[in-house]
């Protein structure tokens, strides 16, 4: 009998036992007490020399890997890319915002998620035709694949929706937690990136249920990718620590760019193992896509924020490159011999070909003709990246990196900026939202070149010294601050009533709402008035009420952690919880759920 380095014995046609034990109290027959450990069932891991683990990923290699399939972000389409003639060969619609493929075992097909439409298209890849486009829920984002089943992670459902691929029917949509991301599909089991947490959950395909969960660390986040170490039955996950706690913020305290491990035995985080980046290379941002290439036990980081390749050499827990690429990296992929990587840059629409002999970036392949406006591609790279010493010092922070996507953080920043706990907002809609900052510090958006000199300690983008906040206005002061502030413009939230509450539920939660007054501070369309009340901590901006599903805790200072927490303060205008019939509060909590509406 065989026994592998984690020291499981294996079963018999390779697999390895994972045992997973909870004690329940169990009273023998006769006894008067006592309790006896019962196991849950068996699961064994497959053998890695006989099946391995597929991932979604936004950039792939197929036809011997002659091509590389890309699913490029900013510009809606699916491209095909002949690296031997380094040209795009084909390039096909597929829906607002792809985020991840998958290909097909036998490489006849693949499919493409649509994260800002909810759906995944079918491509054909003898033909690069889209052979059928399946709705299946709110952002969806990683795709994997078995050859008859898709899973797609629905970011904004917490679930993974299962579909049937001959009848391209929706089987089942199983539960999750928040935020599901990036997949990686080993036999019978489904690894799942949470993006909100840095947690990678564990789903048994059988059951459909996830067995199993483990956290990175308390404050990981901007999850999107796993890759699976099926040698080592390890998980390998980048993420972002964000340092929320800290009563002294400077630049290099805010954030630390990690991969975390997890042991797949356990199903726990291997924290002797975690690579932090800035330690093992140099400051990076948004460690977004990683490879490992165990052979020589090093790690391939690719930085969406800092535009860098981190090349960790795992034996010696020290980088041995920092490969420069091109804007806003998200994907990985290599030859199989290793010789040659290729970096997706989603905000240029290029691939990055490194020679891992010479650790560089040997040339550059087209995968997409970015169609934004010039105004708004410089724009979106400002607002992801971080390699511009005047948006940050050391590269180490981004607009995104608190509100990736636009949507907020979830966390409540300890004396940030001002000396209060500041809750992070949304920045949906933002262009509507006047004055910005809990305080109305703001009246114009390019105020906020302030932000960039103040937190993230970068030059700024105005030359010289920009007009106080509330002042003279600084727009029109930069181009490339204008250019921000335009790509600003630009975030939106999902539809109206994304979570789909039925209509009568809506009418009766507005009921309650329009009987409570709630209209008077939070006026439709905006849910604002875009004055200041003081609610006990000085005046604060009424802020918009839109999309309030995703963007948990609560009040500026996130003093309440659910919707039904907000209702239960003490006094004033929220003071609910108690005053009206329970009834009327979960109505009134559905309909504030379903904001957005027409």
């Amino acid at each position: 009998m065989v026994t592998r380095r984690w020291g499981f014995p294996a079963l018999a046609g390779g697999a390895v036992l994972l045992l997973m034990i909870v004690l329940l109290p169990i009273v023998p027959a006769g006894a008067q007490g006592g309790f006896t450990p019962t196991p849950r069932p068996l699961f064994a891991l497959p053998d890695p020399n006989a099946a391995r683990a597929s991932r979604s990923n936004i950039i792939a290699l197929i036809g011997s890997q002659r091509y590389a399939v890309t699913a490029n972000t900013f510009s809606g389409t699916a491209s095909l890319v002949d690296l031997a003639e380094r040209r795009i060969a084909a390039e096909i619609p597929v829906g607002a915002d792809p985020r991840a493929l998958t290909i097909a075992p036998d490489q006849t097909w693949m499919a493409v998620t649509s994260h800002a439409e909810g759906t995944v298209s079918l491509i054909d890849l003898e033909t690069f035709t889209v052979t059928d486009t399946i709705r299946v829920g709110l952002w969806p984002w990683g795709v994997v694949t078995d050859g008859a089943t898709l899973y797609v992670a629905l970011q904004g459902n917490d679930a993974v929706a299962q579909v049937d691929v001959a009848t391209r029917r929706v089987l089942r949509v199983m539960p999750v937690p928040d935020a599901p991301a990036g997949l990686a599909l080993w036999g019978d089991f489904l690894y799942i990136t949470h993006f909100n947490s840095g947690s990678l959950s564990m789903l048994y395909i059988p059951t459909g249920r996830v067995a199993a969960e483990a956290g990175g660390t308390a404050d990981s986040r901007l999850s999107s990718s796993v890759w699976i170490n099926t040698y080592d039955a390890e998980a390998l996950v980048p993420a972002t620590r964000a340092n929320a706690s800290n009563p002294v913020l400077t630049f290099d305290t805010t954030v630390f760019p990690v991969v975390n491990v997890f042991d797949l035995i356990t199903m726990t985080p291997l924290r002797q193992k975690r690579v932090v980046l800035d330690v093992a290379d140099q400051p990076v941002n948004m460690p977004f896509d990683l490879l490992f290439d165990r052979a020589r036990r090093w790690l391939w980081v690719v930085n969406a924020g800092s535009d860098d390749v981190s090349v960790i050499d795992l034996n010696t827990g020290f980088a041995v490159a920092n490969i420069a690429v091109g804007a806003n990296p998200r994907g990985i992929a290599s030859y199989a011999d290793g010789r040659f990587l290729f970096v997706y840059n989603a905000l240029d629409g290029t691939i990055s070909v490194i020679e891992s002999a010479l650790m560089r970036e040997v040339s550059k392949l087209p995968a997409t003709q970015l169609s934004m406006p010039i105004e708004l591609l410089i724009g979106a790279q400002l607002f992801y990246g971080s390699a511009d010493p005047r948006l940050s010092q050391d590269r180490r922070l981004s607009c995104a990196t608190c509100h990736f996507d636009g949507a907020d953080d979830g966390r409540v920043w300890a004396n940030f900026p001002t000396g209060q706990n500041v809750n992070t907002p949304t920045l949906f809609g933002v262009r509507e939202t006047a004055p910005w900052g809990w305080r109305a510090s703001y009246d114009e958006l390019a105020d906020f070149d302030a932000f960039y000199r103040t937190v993230h300690r970068g030059q700024g983008l105005i030359e010289g010294i920009p007009n106080p906040p509330l002042g003279d206005p600084n727009s029109g002061l930069s181009p490339d601050l204008d250019a921000l502030v335009a790509f600003l413009d630009t975030l939106d939230g999902p539809g109206r009533n994304a979570l789909r509450i039925p209509p009568e539920e809506v009418l009766a939660g507005e009921a309650v709402w329009l009987a409570q007054g709630c209209e008077t501070c939070h006026m439709p369309p905006l849910y604002m008035d875009g004055l200041t009340h003081d609610l006990g901590d000085g005046p604060i901006d009424t802020p918009s009420l839109r999309w309030l599903w995703d963007t948990a805790p609560y009040y500026h200072d996130g003093s309440a952690a659910t919707l039904q927490d907000v209702f239960s303060v003490d006094e004033g205008p929220h003071a609910l919880l108690g005053d009206i019939p329970g009834a009327d509060l979960d109505a009134l909590i559905l309909y504030l759920r379903s904001l957005p509406l027409e």
